[in-house]
């Protein structure tokens, strides 16, 4: 199994929207980066489900990544801990059990960078819209079993 650890593209700021933390929408840059990236990595094999936090910018960018991809929407699914702090074990659970190759996970900092290097060891630079693979040999999500496989940032 293949995940793709993503945070979420760049959005505006409570002071612009005047809103929520919660509510916070992509700008428009933050749109037109993400899908450009999308666009690039389109001869990869698309992810067969994408996991997203609640939070309106994360499902903003699932929604630019499933577009990107031509994907029913069916592929789409909220995990609410994505918008808090998820642990491991939440991840785990959430990937458990499933015959994808490929999975896109849709949250935020410092959770996205956090989880990599359990997951890895490794560390990545996560500015808005980075996209980093990890490989599973074995198949299951665990930790310090996972390979970065690359990261690509609008």
């Amino acid at each position: 199994m293949q995940l793709w650890m993503i945070r979420h593209a760049e959005a505006m700021s409570t002071w612009e929207t005047g809103g929520s933390d919660f509510d916070r929408p992509l700008t428009e840059d933050g749109r037109a980066e993400f899908g450009a990236l999308c666009r690039q990595l389109r001869d990869r094999p698309a992810p067969q489900r994408i996991l997203h936090s609640p939070r309106l910018r994360a499902v903003e960018t699932a929604e630019i990544l499933r577009r990107s991809f031509d994907l029913p929407e069916s592929v789409l699914e909220m995990v609410p801990e994505l918008g808090e702090a998820p642990l491991v074990g939440e991840l785990v659970a959430a990937t458990a059990d499933r015959d994808e190759s490929v999975v896109a996970v849709v949250g935020h900092q410092p959770s996205m960078g956090h989880l990599v290097y359990t997951l890895t060891g490794r560390s990545v630079r996560y500015s808005p819209g980075t996209i980093a693979a990890i490989e599973f040999a074995n198949g299951s999500v665990a930790k310090e079993m996972g390979e970065l496989l690359w990261s690509e940032s609008p």
